[in-house]
């Protein structure tokens, strides 16, 4: 036998009483909501995603940008030690230039060697400070004993580096000896 030619192959047969049958409009609206509910459901799914995804992404962006302002910091900290060190050499490096200006601090430098080495030669005496300036040389010179001071003295006299040399204080100290001061010109 063919469905066709059943009697109610066309239609749906429905045994609740038509009183308590939802209505097709009831039954649409339904099947809209349940889609409206999924898609919903989906987007809110989605959007929870996004949302953590994002607060995962920037927070590994935060910190890789602490770590860069710490890596910058160390950097700043060294550079400006560095930077520092050029200021002070650059100004020892001026200084040096001036002092080379002046051709008679030179002379004076050279000199002093001389002076050095004499007082350097002879016994119990010694260099106890030294000023060298341009235009002249001042020395504290130490000696045990009036022989050493004479013995110092003497030569000291006949250098022909100098235009003038003023002894400038002359005195005696127990336990240092004979305290000179010198002035060289």
């Amino acid at each position: 036998m063919d469905k066709q030619n059943l009697p109610f192959s066309g239609k749906k047969i429905n045994l609740i009483p038509s009183e308590l049958a939802v209505s097709p409009k009831t039954v649409r609206l339904t099947k809209l909501l349940n889609k409206i509910t999924v898609v919903g459901v989906i987007v809110l799914f989605l959007s929870i995603l996004s949302a953590v995804s994002f607060f995962v992404y920037f927070r590994l962006q935060s910190t890789k940008i602490s770590e860069n302002i710490s890596t910058l910091k160390g950097k700043i900290i060294a550079l400006e030690s560095s930077e520092q060190k050029l200021v002070i050499t650059k100004d020892r490096i001026n200084k040096i230039a001036q002092i080379e200006k002046f051709p008679s601090a030179k002379e004076n430098i050279e000199s002093f060697d001389v002076v050095q080495n004499l007082v350097g030669s002879v016994p119990e005496s010694t260099l106890a400070e030294a000023s060298i300036q341009s235009s002249k040389t001042e020395l504290s010179l130490l000696s045990k004993t009036s022989e050493s001071l004479s013995s110092l003295l003497g030569p000291l006299s006949k250098l022909s580096n100098y235009k003038s040399m003023v002894l400038s204080s002359l005195g005696f100290s127990s336990t240092s000896g004979f305290i000179s001061e010198l002035i060289i010109k």
